[in-house]
């Protein structure tokens, strides 16, 4: 199963509430939505870089100084990708400054050319097995990962689907009678009949 790159950025909000974070949205410009996020438990506040790919690639953009976007601003940054395994998806959460330290060392060892302002996308494996992965002072590159399988995402996902969309029904019909959504029961059933008639040539 083949899940949106909306569907992974969902993904990652489950894998940290899953941990115990709450979790906020945040909106910027030309940001997709979920692609920032703000994770809190207790008394502690993680700025969240969400990245995704479909083949097991991480991308980072350079600045005009050669330093890499996002670094100062975020904490983690969760990568979503399909895993090895076809039927499950992983998302990994890497320390931001540690994961810049990696494409660095992995520029230099390649001598590579990079431009402002154009993405590098380097293959996840590379990074996790890299020699860059070697052991250092301070936070580790990965910090935590988990695997889901992508069936059970895919049903979560068309449960959402349907809340969200009976919740506006709700709301919308709520407004339209003048009354307040909690006193509002909505039932939708498929009538066999019905399904007999459309299956009718």
């Amino acid at each position: 199963m083949q899940l949106s790159r909306q569907r992974f950025r969902e993904i990652a909000q489950f894998a940290l509430k899953r941990r115990g974070y709450d979790v906020t949205v945040v909106a910027a410009p030309r940001v997709a939505p979920g692609a920032r996020l703000t994770a809190t438990k207790g008394a502690t506040t993680l700025e969240i870089a969400v990245r995704t790919s479909q083949r097991r690639e991480v991308g980072m953009i350079p600045n005009s100084d050669g330093r890499w976007k996002g670094v100062s601003g975020f904490d983690w940054c969760l990568v979503v990708v399909p895993s090895k395994s076809s039927t499950m998806v992983e998302v990994i959460c890497f320390n931001f400054t540690k994961l810049a330290e990696a494409f660095d060392e992995h520029v230099r060892k390649h001598k590579l050319q990079t431009e402002a302002e154009v993405p590098l996308f380097v293959k996840l494996d590379a990074i996790l097995f890299g020699k860059s992965t070697s052991p250092k002072s301070g936070p580790k590159l990965v910090a935590w990962r988990d695997e889901f399988p992508a069936d059970e995402m895919g049903k979560r996902s068309k449960v959402k689907q349907v809340d969200e969309f009976i919740n506006r029904v709700t709301r919308e019909f709520a407004d339209l009678v003048g009354v307040d959504a909690e006193r509002v029961a909505v039932d939708f059933r498929i009538s066999s009949e019905a399904s007999k008639q459309a299956r009718e040539p």
